[in-house]
C-alpha cells in the first residue's frame, strides 16, 4: 500500500473498517508492506494526518489470495519411491517405482506459472499450469496436462474461477478429458471421463452464520470409445449429478461451529 505525505505525519491503516497499523512517516512517498488482510476482496483505507491535524485519505480495494506466489518466489516439490498399493487395507504392499515433480514460480504478484509431472513404468503425465489474479474480480486457474500410456496419448484441460469477499463468494470449475488420457494411480487405467463441471455460491447471513449451495455434474464416454493399450483398463466412472445445500453456524464462546448439509445425487448406475 502506497501513499504520500507532505510533512512528517502519522499514518493509520484500516482494513474493512478495523485499524490494523499506526506509524509515523517522513515527508514524501511511503510504502506499507505485509498488511494483515483476510482472503478475498477487501477494503483498505490509509489516513495520513500531519502535525496541523490535516488529513488525507487513500482508498484501495485489494484482492488477497493464497493461490499466488509473490514475484520472484518459487515453490517446488520432488519425490521418488514405490507406489503404495492397498492403502488402508495392507500395511506394506508396494508396487512399481514412481516419481513426481512440481514447480511453481511467481512471474509477478498477479501471475504464477507452474509445471507438474509424474511417471511410472509405461505411463507419463505432466503439463503446464497458470494462476492469474483478475484485478479485484477474483482468481482464474488453468492447467493442461498431457499423458502417454504405452504409446496411447491423451490430454486434459482444467479451468477454475473463484471470487471471495467478506460476505459472499462464487466459483466455477470445468474439466475435460480427451480420449486416451491417463493419470498415475494404483491401477493402470485410461479415463472414461468426458467432462466434469462444478458451481458453488456461499454467503454470510448477518451474524447467524453461512449458507452455501453447490452443483456438480460429470459426463462420461462409453467404454468402447476408450482406447485401452495392453495392460491397461478403462475407468468405470458413470454419469452423475449432485446438488448440495449447507449451513454453518458458530457456537457461543468460540467453541466451534455446527454444520448441516443436505445432498441429492443422481447416478446413471
Amino acid at each position: 500500500t502506497r501513499g504520500q505525505a507532505t510533512l512528517p505525519s502519522e499514518v493509520e491503516v484500516y482494513v474493512d473498517g478495523q485499524r490494523v497499523r499506526s506509524e509515523r512517516v517522513r515527508p514524501g512517498e511511503f510504502e506499507l508492506n505485509d498488511l494483515l488482510t483476510g482472503q478475498g476482496a477487501g477494503a483498505v483505507q490509509v489516513v495520513v494526518r500531519d502535525p496541523y491535524g490535516r488529513e488525507q485519505r487513500f482508498d484501495y480495494t485489494p484482492y488477497t489470495t493464497d493461490q499466488l506466489l509473490r514475484a520472484g518466489l518459487a515453490e517446488s516439490q520432488y519425490a521418488a519411491g514405490r507406489l503404495r498399493r492397498g492403502y488402508g487395507d495392507r500395511s506394506s504392499d508396494y508396487g512399481p517405482p514412481v516419481a513426481s515433480a512440481q514447480h511453481r514460480w511467481g512471474w509477478n504478484d498477479a501471475t504464477t506459472l507452474g509445471f507438474r509431472a509424474s511417471a511410472r513404468p509405461g505411463l507419463y503425465n505432466g503439463g503446464p499450469g497458470l494462476t492469474l489474479r483478475l484485478g479485484h474480480a477474483g482468481v482464474l486457474s488453468t492447467s493442461m496436462p498431457l499423458s502417454d500410456a504405452e504409446g496411447v496419448r491423451g490430454h486434459a484441460l482444467a479451468l477454475r474461477y473463484d471470487y471471495q469477499s467478506r460476505r459472499w463468494g462464487v466459483g466455477a470449475a470445468l474439466r475435460r478429458d480427451g480420449r486416451g488420457y491417463a493419470t498415475i494411480g494404483e491401477h493402470l487405467t485410461i479415463s472414461n471421463l468426458r467432462q466434469e463441471s462444478y458451481l458453488y455460491a456461499s454467503g454470510r447471513v448477518g451474524d447467524w452464520g453461512h449458507l452455501w449451495l453447490s452443483r456438480s455434474e460429470a459426463r462420461t464416454r462409453d467404454a468402447a470409445d476408450v482406447p485401452v493399450p495392453p495392460g491397461f483398463r478403462a475407468s468405470m466412472l458413470s454419469d452423475r449429478r449432485s446438488t448440495t445445500l449447507g449451513a454453518a453456524r458458530p457456537l457461543p464462546g468460540g467453541l466451534g461451529s455446527v454444520r448441516l448439509s443436505v445432498s441429492r445425487t443422481v447416478d446413471a448406475q
